[in-house]
């Protein structure tokens, strides 16, 4: 069954890149690094903040690099705009480790096979919104591709 879905999916993708005329990049990008993420996070078997300190670790010198450079280009909210602004992006932190650490911690409990299902739940929830909240143009293509997957 993992072999026909797998499959499945695949015919989606090469559907909808065959009628995009080029190789989408970005969205395999995306996919296979949420994929290997997911892979990785299942393997190690670390409890989750555990997991989350070495996720921030390993990231972090990029970040403070990034900041310190949009610092000096005075391209930075955080550091040119109000106190307000400051202290929503200082909370986005803790909108995105809730998610991390409760992924974290069905990674080690749920199989892979389900856990990849449940990551397609928001972007099926974001492809709706966009459809018909905000009008986003849905085609033929994109119907096929989205059914195979």
């Amino acid at each position: 069954m993992q072999i026909i879905s797998f499959l499945l999916a695949a015919v989606g993708v090469c559907y909808f890149t065959i009628d995009y005329g080029r190789f989408p990049w970005v969205a395999i990008v995306l996919a296979l690094s949420f994929g290997i993420y997911g892979l990785l996070k299942k393997k190690m078997n670390f409890n989750s903040i555990a997991a989350l300190a070495v996720e921030t670790t390993l990231i972090m010198p990029a970040a403070l690099i990034y900041m310190t450079y949009l610092g000096s280009t005075s391209s930075s909210v955080f550091f040119s705009d109000s106190l307000f602004t400051g202290l929503l992006l200082i909370s986005t932190g803790i909108f995105t480790l809730l998610p991390l650490y409760f992924f974290g911690l069905a990674s080690v409990r749920v199989p892979l096979h389900l856990l990849g299902f449940f990551q397609y739940i928001a972007p099926t929830l974001t492809l709706l919104i966009g459809v018909f909240i905000y009008n986003e143009v849905f085609t033929l293509a994109h119907a096929v591709c989205f059914g195979f997957i």
